[in-house]
């Protein structure tokens, strides 16, 4: 996948606007300090042009001009002015000039390829008609972002191809030396020992470009202004030196900008420095590509070559591979086990390792080889992002197979604590049991004790007096005492009596009945019950009612509720009695409220007695507890009560404090299922 995206982005183009921007750069960075004088740049400035009649020069001064050059004897002299037609007066003496110096040259534009936007044909100087082995073509490939990089030796192929201007001119030159054109590989241009790359459309940092023609990519020799130059002027004048143009190649044209189709950008335009990109002259451009061709031929100058798209492929995905490769084995190293220093590391390391990449692919342009720079540095880039995403997933997927792991082991350990935890519970709910049972022993024990003692002592002493009767005294004599003794013998007997009857209100022996009343006259039965029965009904003027109205409709209410309402009602009023007693000026209140809530009805009473005594309050509802004194109370009012409150499958919450205790009971409506 890493690979797919690489290739990708290198031949849908993404990079190539970087690669042309390394190019420049390598090329400002690769210009010689110092080359050999070879061109000399006969230049038509503004001031010039001013000076003609139609801002062009006519025959007869073109034709003065160029014999004073002719005359210094240069290798070879390029016209690079449009003269298809006749500039009269000197039309005889131009073409004179023409005739007698074999080694003038004119330019013209026959054929036009995609690159260049400024096409439109140019027929040759009207002089040169017929001798097209002296007309040299001058079209050139501007690249997509306006700049010229490449060499257009013949803008077409074929028998009847013209050279550029620049390689005639250098042919030229080149015969004085001893070396001419021939063929070499694959029908390449050979110049002495150099052969001349063609170039293809996805050579260097290319992709998909018009490689129409024979075009190859040039070494730029000259930055912009570097060449010799003298004004058209100044030749015309003869205010030269004398031998300013021999053995030199002379090219002659505008160097004005009012010739906007004369104007290029190259690798100089551009540079680092803020300022506004400056354009070369076309006359400028010939001459480099005439510099570069004699720079490869008599300087040992490489000529700028590229690897095929199989070792392209190697090298920008090898670059990738291998530093991915360093970042995947340094990952397990422990100082890299935490996130940040390993994006770190891999950021510094990727950083580090793409300038390193381009300084080495600049060594190498040095040596003539174009390398896609920036698929290289991407392709680092891509590897490295696919490297930590891999190293990251992994270490999730580790991170939860641990995690995973841990879980496992906890829920083995939790699951043993569970089961030890249920087997203490287990273990405590029996010992609670225990622990109740034996309460609820103790406390009948302690319930059954006095009466039984009290019937026991009252049963020995009736049969120690019939007994005294018989041997001492008559019968008659202790009748009335035998009496009174028999009949106190009657309060423990109806305490046993209540104990049992208490036992046999427990709710497993009762079976719930209903009976259809409003729950406030329910309520308010029940309250009166109480008041009647109870043994200080002083209290009655102090209880506070408030029914509400919700609860006026007639419902079905279970009928053994009036035993828990009854005995929680009883109890307060015996507190509020029994805080009387104890508190002077105490005023006693208790208030009894009804309310509708959600699907059930609630009964609050609230009295400000002394409250429960803290040590009793958590087993308030268990049997045999109670706060009364023990001819008032034996504890099982709250515990029956409790018991049949669950039954009903309703609540009772108490809550206590200093000023008093707070009973709830929570009772829902029941349907007619029930």
């Amino acid at each position: 996948m890493t690979i797919l995206i690489c290739l990708l982005c290198r031949y849908t183009g993404l990079w190539q606007s970087q690669e042309m921007s390394f190019f420049d750069q390598f090329t400002q960075k690769t210009v010689p300090k110092s080359v050999q004088e070879r061109i000399v740049i006969v230049t038509i400035t503004e001031e010039d042009v001013k000076k003609f009649p139609a801002f062009i020069p006519n025959d007869l001064t073109l034709a003065k001009t160029l014999e004073i050059i002719a005359q210094q004897k240069p290798r070879a002299i390029g016209l690079d002015l449009i003269r298809d037609l006749p500039m009269p007066p000197g039309s005889e003496e131009l073409k004179k000039v023409f005739r007698e110096t074999p080694n003038l040259y004119g330019i013209a534009k026959l054929t036009g390829i995609k690159g260049d936007p400024f096409f439109s044909q140019i027929s040759p100087p009207y002089p040169l008609k017929n001798v097209l082995h002296r007309v040299g073509d001058v079209s050139v490939i501007v690249d997509d972002d306006g700049v010229i990089r490449r060499a257009n030796l013949f803008p077409t192929t074929g028998e009847e191809a013209i050279p550029s201007l620049g390689l005639l001119l250098a042919q030229k030159y080149l015969e004085t030396e001893g070396i001419v054109a021939e063929y070499g590989k694959n029908n390449r241009l050979k110049l002495g020992e150099v052969e001349f790359p063609i170039f293809n459309r996805n050579n260097g940092g290319y992709i998909g470009v018009d490689d129409g023609g024979y075009q190859t990519l040039m070494r730029w020799r000259k930055p912009l202004q570097g060449f010799h130059k003298v004004s058209f002027s100044d030749v015309e004048n003869n205010h030269i030196s004398a031998n300013l143009f021999k053995d030199k190649i002379v090219l002659i044209g505008y160097w004005t900008t009012s010739q906007k189709r004369d104007l290029f950008y190259n690798p100089f335009s551009y540079v680092a420095d803020g300022k506004t990109p400056r354009q070369a002259f076309g006359v400028e451009i010939q001459a480099n590509f005439t510099e570069y061709i004699l720079g490869t031929v008599l300087d040992d100058l490489p000529t700028l070559k590229y690897l095929s798209e199989g070792l392209e492929k190697v090298w920008v995905l090898g670059w990738g591979f291998l530093i991915s490769l360093i970042v995947w084995k340094i990952s397990f190293s422990p100082i890299l086990q935490p996130s940040f220093n390993l994006i770190l590391t891999v950021g510094l390391l990727g950083l580090f390792s793409i300038i390193i990449l381009t300084e080495i692919q600049f060594l190498i342009f040095q040596w003539g080889w174009w390398l896609p720079v920036a698929a290289t540095n991407g392709s680092v880039g891509i590897f490295l992002l696919t490297t930590i995403f891999h190293i990251f997933q992994t270490r999730i997927r580790d991170h939860i197979e641990n995690l995973e792991t841990k879980i496992n082991q906890r829920t083995a350990a939790l699951s043993e604590a569970l089961e030890i935890i249920k087997r203490n519970q287990n273990q405590l709910i029996k010992q609670e049991k225990l622990a109740f049972l034996g309460r609820l022993t103790a406390g009948f024990c302690h319930q059954f004790k006095n009466p039984l003692y009290q019937l026991k002592y009252g049963l020995a002493t009736v049969n120690d007096m019939l007994n005294e009767s018989q041997t001492k005294i008559k019968a008659q004599e202790n009748q009335e005492e035998i009496l009174d003794l028999v009949k106190s013998l009657q309060e423990p007997v109806g305490k046993l009596e209540m104990i049992f009857k208490l036992i046999l209100l427990s709710p497993s022996q009762q079976k719930i009945t209903f009976v259809e009343v409003s729950p406030n006259e329910f309520v308010e039965a029940i309250l009166n019950s109480v008041i009647k029965y109870h043994s200080s009904p002083l209290l009655a003027s102090q209880i506070k009612t408030c029914f509400s109205s919700e609860l006026d409709q007639i419902k079905k209410i279970p009928h053994t509720l009036e035993i828990p309402l009854f005995n929680i009602i009883e109890n307060a009023l015996d507190v509020l009695d029994e805080a009387k007693k104890k508190k002077s000026n105490f005023v006693p209140n208790l208030a009894i409220k009804t309310e509708k809530k959600f699907n059930c009805w609630w009964v609050s009473i609230k009295d400000n007695g002394l409250g429960i005594d803290p040590s009793i309050e958590n087993h308030l509802f268990e049997p045999f507890v109670t706060t009364k004194p023990e001819t008032k109370g034996i504890g099982l009012g709250l515990y029956i009560a409790h018991e049949m409150i669950e039954k009903m499958n309703a609540q009772i919450t108490v809550s206590n404090s200093k000023q008093g205790v707070f009973f709830t009971l929570k009772i829902p409506f029941y349907s007619n299922n029930h």
